[in-house]
């Protein structure tokens, strides 16, 4: 009992402390690029563009739940159905966005299905799905370096390419021990992984992209767009402090790589700022509808679904 007292008590004050770090590096931005003028945009914002890409931010999420439904349905064969699959996603996200690089989401979706399946079925494709997002993540991240002018200081292109790099690296190690842990499925399976990998990167792909293009918007609704790739580079590039399990959702780490990108683009950095505070209101509105869909009902009817037909399984 002491025990586990004590792991609770370690687990709250280390999420404090990354909440603490996270507003403190937020406000350090807000200092350097001047709260006022940040307040300023935030009060000029277009809301007939700026609401509809909040919602659309909050909405996109059904991709990833269909993304993680279709890995855990081509894995065990079994897959929740897809009501059960959105609420549980939802939730898990609600939850995600507080905790750092999202891991308090992969935790609750291990826990959902644990009555259901094994714990290496359960917990297998939501790996797979981290994977194939960061690798998404990170071609999009390569994709919008190219999209930065070259005057850009050294020290941005950098940090790019190593985050970049770190992201590959990190994707191809989780995928590599999976294949080593699993000789049979690497030598029976190798042509129905690949399809599942694939439909899974693809998905994640459309995901990010979708969300980029969302927050594109949500600059649009602050400011005057004069320069579209570069600003696109930017927020690509910024987006992969997601990732970065230093702060509950890259907080104050991507506002502060925001500003720098925007910076060196010749953008105001207080567009950046208020720009990614407010694609953080979409976080709020969606760790409110996990909150309300983790109260409304204790417990998830998980109903089984019609599993995917007789070679769709991967075998392991």
């Amino acid at each position: 009992m002491n025990e586990r007292w004590h792991r609770a008590w370690r687990w709250g004050v280390d999420r404090r402390v990354r909440w603490g770090v996270g507003a403190a590096l937020l406000i350090v931005v807000l200092v350097q690029v001047g709260g006022g003028g940040v307040l300023d945009l935030l009060g000029t914002a277009d809301l007939r563009i700026a609401l509809p890409a909040i919602s659309g931010l909050v909405a996109v999420h059904l991709l990833g739940a269909a993304t993680w439904r279709l890995l855990q349905s081509r894995v065990s064969g079994w897959a929740p159905s897809w009501p059960a699959t959105i609420r549980t996603y939802y939730v898990a996200q609600g939850i995600g966005g507080l905790t750092p690089a999202n891991l308090g989401s992969d935790v609750y979706r291990v826990a959902a299905v644990r009555g259901q399946l094994p714990w290496s079925d359960a917990a297998l494709p939501i790996v797979l799905q981290r994977v194939v997002s960061s690798a998404a993540l990170a071609m999009l991240g390569v994709v919008g370096l190219t999209l930065l002018p070259a005057r850009m200081p050294a020290g941005v292109w950098m940090a790019g390419s190593v985050a970049i790099v770190l992201v590959v690296a990190a994707a191809a190690i989780s995928l590599a021990r999976r294949q080593a842990v699993s000789v049979r499925a690497a030598a029976n399976g190798v042509g129905m992984w690949s399809v599942t990998l694939a439909s899974g990167f693809g998905l994640s792909l459309v995901f990010h992209a979708v969300s980029l293009a969302l927050g594109l918007a949500i600059v649009a609704s602050i400011g005057p767009v004069a320069a579209l790739l570069p600003i696109l580079g930017a927020l690509a590039v910024a987006r992969l402090s997601l990732l970065v399990p230093l702060t509950p959702s890259g907080l104050g780490v991507q506002e502060g790589l925001l500003a720098v990108l925007f910076i060196g683009i010749g953008q105001p950095a207080d567009l950046a700022i208020a720009a990614s505070l407010l694609a953080r209101l979409s976080l709020l509105v969606t760790t409110l509808i996990g909150a309300l869909l983790l109260v409304s009902r204790r417990s998830t009817p998980f109903a089984p679904s019609r599993p995917p037909a007789g070679g769709d399984v991967l075998p392991g």
